[in-house]
């Protein structure tokens, strides 16, 4: 600060100076709300909750079963074909393609849900129906039998639009 300039209560005249990381506060803040507990709330049982499947209509659920001695890196590659498949067919109905929602998807042992939402809304309803009945077989092959198939990394699936 130059001496012959007195300091100001506005802020808009400060000099900047630098900060250092540590001045950034970066941790977790927790409020511990137990001591406002009765004596009985503290004695039940603690529950762990999961959030219910609420989607976003319109949207495309794709249930997977995935081949019991099927390789991890078997799975992601035939997954991102198979996701490049509907995609791709999707924008062939007149869609601009569909987008992956990472929290609505979710995996378990032989499992595989994903859920897609398309980029354009408008149609999309029947876009995304055409789709479901598309995968659920329609006589001609979704995607190769690499991916989906006695053969492929994914044994079954199963579509549903909800829309």
């Amino acid at each position: 600060m130059n001496p012959q300039q007195q300091p100001t209560s506005d802020p808009n005249t400060w000099p900047i100076v630098d900060c250092e990381s540590g001045d950034v506060f970066l941790g977790e803040f927790v409020h511990d709300c137990t001591p406002q507990l009765t004596d009985e709330q503290k004695t039940w049982p603690l529950v762990e909750c999961v959030p219910t499947d609420v989607f976003v209509e319109p949207a495309l659920v794709l249930e997977l079963t995935v081949r019991g001695d099927a390789d991890q890196g078997d799975v992601a590659l035939a997954m991102a074909e198979f996701l490049a498949a509907v995609s791709a067919r999707e924008e062939s109905l007149g869609g601009t393609g569909l987008l992956f929602d990472k929290r609505q998807s979710r995996h378990e042992k032989g499992r595989v849900r994903v859920v897609l939402y398309p980029r354009r809304e408008p149609g999309s309803r029947q876009r995304l129906r055409d789709l479901a009945a598309w995968i659920e077989g329609s006589g001609s092959p979704v995607v190769p039998a690499t991916v989906l198939g006695e053969r492929g990394s994914f044994v079954g699936c199963h579509a549903i639009a909800a829309a």
